[in-house]
Parts: C-alpha cells; sequence; structure tokens
C-alpha cells in the first residue's frame, strides 16, 4: 500500500512539473509581441512619406543591415536630402531577430538652420510619428495632429531626452539642439519579451 502512495506521490510531482515546464515555455515562447508594423512595408511608407513635398524631399538610401546579440537586427540608412544630394543623417530600425516586425525606429538629423533642412526636418518627424503613433491624435480634427505633435516637438526640444509615453507600451524620445535633433520611437518591454 505505502509503495502504491510513492508511485501516486511521483506520478503527480511528475505531472507538475511537466505542467509547470509547459507554462514556463508558453511564456517565454508564446508571448504577445508588440511591434511597430512590419520593416519593408514601413519603409515603403516612409520612403512616400519622404518624397511628398518635392522641395524638402529626403531619400532612404544605403541599407546596411547586422545582427546584434542574437535577439534584434538593426536596419540603417542614410537620409539624403533632396535639394543637395548629400547625407544629412540616418534611420536606423531594430527588428526582432529573424523577423521583419519593428520594435524600434531611431533618426538623426543635422538641419545646420538651413532652412530647407529645416523644413525637411519637420517632414522627417511627420513620417516617423504618423507611422509609429497614429493615436498621436485620435482623429484628423483642428489641429491636425501633425501640427499639433511639431508643436509639442518645438515646445519640447531640449539638449535632454524628452519622453513621451503611448499605448501599447510605446515611448517617444526627443532631443534637439540648435543644430541637429535625435528622435526615437520604441515598444518599452522590447528587450524584455
Amino acid at each position: 500500500m505505502r509503495s502504491k502512495k510513492i508511485v501516486i506521490f511521483g506520478l503527480v510531482s511528475a505531472g507538475i512539473i511537466i505542467a509547470a515546464s509547459v507554462a514556463t515555455w508558453q511564456f517565454f515562447f508564446n508571448y504577445p509581441r508588440y511591434d511597430l508594423g512590419a520593416k519593408d512595408e514601413l519603409i515603403s511608407k516612409l520612403s512616400e512619406y519622404l518624397s511628398r513635398e518635392p522641395d524638402n524631399a529626403v531619400r532612404l538610401v544605403n541599407e546596411t543591415h547586422s545582427v546584434l546579440q542574437g535577439d534584434q537586427e538593426i536596419y540603417s540608412y542614410d537620409l539624403v536630402a533632396a535639394h543637395d544630394s548629400k547625407a544629412h543623417g540616418k534611420l536606423i530600425i531594430g527588428t526582432y531577430y529573424q523577423e521583419n516586425k519593428v520594435w524600434k525606429i531611431n533618426v538623426k538629423w543635422e538641419h545646420r538652420g538651413d532652412p530647407n533642412l529645416l523644413n525637411a526636418s519637420e517632414l522627417i518627424v511627420s513620417a516617423i510619428t504618423d507611422n509609429a503613433i497614429p493615436e498621436w491624435q485620435t482623429d484628423d480634427g483642428r489641429p491636425n495632429r501633425n501640427v499639433q505633435m511639431l508643436n509639442w516637438i518645438h515646445a519640447n526640444a531640449t539638449q535632454y531626452p524628452v519622453v513621451k509615453h503611448f499605448s501599447q507600451d510605446r515611448t517617444l524620445s526627443l532631443t534637439a539642439g540648435q543644430d541637429r535633433f535625435s528622435l526615437s520611437v520604441a515598444i518599452i518591454k522590447a528587450k524584455f519579451l
């Protein structure tokens, strides 16, 4: 009788261990994953958006790709101003490893006070936030969400990062100096997923 209890206890214990192992595996490999969209679709939308205003147009050129620490892939593009055909910045996109889903967008742009480059910088900021944070303003009523967003950025532009939180665990981080700005949109929990 005692050996039967030991066998039953052993089977129950083994069942609990197996169930806990399966639950742990499910947690780590089937978690909900937030993203900012598919990389190729995002690049296509950004390219179209940045070509809307011919005088201020910016092209994405020279894609480079690297894998960092096995958990993310990085794609980098030069931002070339149409008016002088020179690179004035970089667009960096981070995707989940071996996936096409974007978790981070970072852009750096130097305008040095040039009016064409300043106008292009507003176009870049609009393109990034319009495609990565559609709920900046829930509707396109007055004021237009891009105008509202640009006003917020101009009001908060400092040499130290200004962070704004959004739904789906996203943040927008902005630093802006007299001659340049850096803008980042990222999934907050991406590093821990």
